[in-house]
């Protein structure tokens, strides 16, 4: 690496060693184009790879929640399914004891 790689990749190890990721993140994207080639080409794979994680746990988000809402409607429709049945049996049996005082 040349000097300023160096020197940059010193001022990114400062900023690493203070823990604070979104810090290291904001250095690379405001020094992304004071890095050789290499290195760019590396830093914007692995930011675009994170996105794509980021977007897919998002999706799978979203297919669980849509799963865990139709797993609730069929359950509501199966309980008003049940409830119709009882009220059709009560008004069977209710229906039958009318026809029996007649």
């Amino acid at each position: 690496m040349d000097y300023v790689s160096d020197e940059l990749m010193k001022e990114f190890s400062e900023v690493v060693a203070r823990g604070n990721e979104e810090d290291a993140r904001k250095f690379l994207v405001d020094n992304l184009k004071k890095f050789p080639q290499d290195v760019q080409d590396k830093i914007i794979g692995a930011f675009f790879e994170e996105a794509l994680s980021r977007k897919a746990s998002g999706l799978n988000a979203v297919a669980d929640f849509q799963k865990d809402g139709l797993s609730a409607v069929n359950n509501l429709e199966q309980g008003k399914r049940q409830l119709e049945d009882k009220q059709k049996l009560l008004d069977l049996k209710k229906s039958i004891k009318l026809g029996e005082t007649a």
